[in-house]
This record gives C-alpha cells, structure tokens and sequence, in this order.
C-alpha cells in the first residue's frame, strides 16, 4: 500500500519497506519481492469480510438509502481518548468500569447469601437435634421413676452408688458437656471468621484516587476492589486470588496481599 510522499508500507504492521522515489521504480519488484513479504489491503479485507460486518444490521429494516443523523445530542465523545488527561472538578465514573464493579459486587454478595442459607440451615437442624436429646432424656428418666417409685429407697441408693463410681470418670456428662461446649465456642469462633472474611461495603470508584501504593488512579487506571475488605486498589497490588471461607463456592476472588496473608496463614 502506497504512503503519501514517503514510499510502500505494509497495510498489515504499518512498517516502511521503501522510502526513496529510486526505490519505487519498476525494479522494485523484481528487487525487494514485494508479493511475497507482504499481501494486499483488499484481499486481507475480503477474506476476514465477516470481522467488518455488522451482525445486528437488518438490510430489511433500511431498503432506502441510510441518511445520517447528525444531531449533536446523537455525537457520542470519546471521552476516555481525548480527556485521559483530566479528571474535571466533578470526575464521573465509565460506565463499564461501573458495571464490571457491579458484576463482581453482586456476584459477591449472591455467594455469601448462599453462604449464610447453608450456615442458618445447619444451626436449625443442630438446635432441632438438641431439643429432641432433651426430649427423649426427659421421657427416660419418666420412665425410671415410675418403675421405681414403688422402690424409692433402694433406688436412691442405686443412684448415689452410681454417681460415685462415675464421678472420676473421664466419660461422664459433665465431661461431655464440657467438650460440647468448647466445640460449640470454636464453632462460633469460625463462623464469626467466616462471616467477617467477605466485605459488604465496597468503595466507590469515583472516590478512589491514590491506591496504597502511592499510585495515582485517574481515569485511565484499571481499579480493582478487593472481595474481602472492600478497598480499591491499583492492578499491580491485587495479583493473589484465594477462595474466601464466607463464599459457598470457594472460587478463588482476587484480594490484596495483606488481606491474602491473613486467609492464607491464619493466626494461631
């Protein structure tokens, strides 16, 4: 393809193969093999033709010939090209970076809802089972009183005997209880980690202009938000991934590294 004053230039990487007006003469051919270091634009074009069609374009709906709209509000201004410079004393956040943001916020939210459903229907059926040991140790010792009422007095000392022998027992029910409980408090202590590990307030974009790195975020800036504290943070500072303990999925979500290293080497 022929440059205007500067010589032949290939149409596919945009470089220079002649300069000189010399070297544009009719040797050039025959010395420099243009056919077979470079194609034509046009052939190029028609064999990737399906790559410049437009797929929602309805030849149907326009059988006229198209007339341009030329109504300023209809102009749309490449904002991000020719203000990447200026931020503007109001700066208004792109609207893909916002629905992206958006996406990932939601997506988010629906894994720790998830979460939550798992966690609300696992303590149920723990209470449910809890009341029923009691119901049904209740009806026992009913039981046990009415076969020996008629007995009291050997039945007392049936019970004293016992609770003597398993006193030092380290299978007793005080024993269990104990361990029950200090299971019950891990348990606990675990949820509220698990729990805390998802952020439900994330930053806004618009208001983030430094990231922890000292880098400025203009508009040009690809900002991330970690899914665990919610912080926005430059592209550079958000490389680990790991899977959060409040996302039913445990899909690894993109975090900052000191919220990483909290969740890959836990406190001890």
């Amino acid at each position: 393809m022929k440059g205007s004053g500067m010589g032949l230039g290939n149409a596919g990487n945009g470089t220079i193969l002649t300069i000189h007006t010399d070297e544009r003469s009719a040797p050039v051919e025959r010395n420099f093999r243009l056919s077979k270091k470079t194609y034509s634009l046009w052939g190029y074009m028609a064999n990737h033709l399906q790559e410049y069609l437009n797929p929602l374009y309805n030849p149907q709906d326009s059988p006229d010939v198209l007339v341009p709209n030329l109504l300023p509000q209809n102009i749309k201004f490449w904002r991000g090209m020719y203000c990447r410079f200026e931020s503007g004393v109001h700066p208004r956040e792109p609207q893909m970076d916002l629905l992206l943001a958006t996406s990932d916020y939601v997506f988010s939210l629906d894994e720790h809802v998830k979460y939550l459903s798992k966690r609300i229907s696992s303590v149920k059926s723990f209470i449910s089972r809890t009341v029923e040991k009691k119901r049904n140790k209740s009806v026992k010792k009913q039981l046990c009183n009415n076969v020996f009422l008629d007995n009291k007095m050997h039945y007392e000392q049936g019970t004293k005997q016992l609770e003597a022998v398993n006193g030092d027992h380290p299978l007793n029910v005080e024993g269990e209880s104990n361990v029950g409980k200090a299971d019950d408090a891990l348990d606990v202590d675990v949820i509220k980690k698990e729990i805390d590990s998802v952020a439900i307030d994330w930053k806004q974009a618009r208001n983030a202009k430094e990231c922890s790195c000292s880098l400025t975020l203009d508009q040009l800036s690809k900002k991330m938000h970690c899914r665990k504290c919610g912080m926005i943070f430059c592209q550079r500072c958000i490389t680990k991934k790991v899977a959060l303990p409040g996302h039913v999925s445990q899909i690894p979500v993109p975090v900052c590294k000191p919220c990483f290293d909290s969740i890959a080497k836990p406190e001890v």
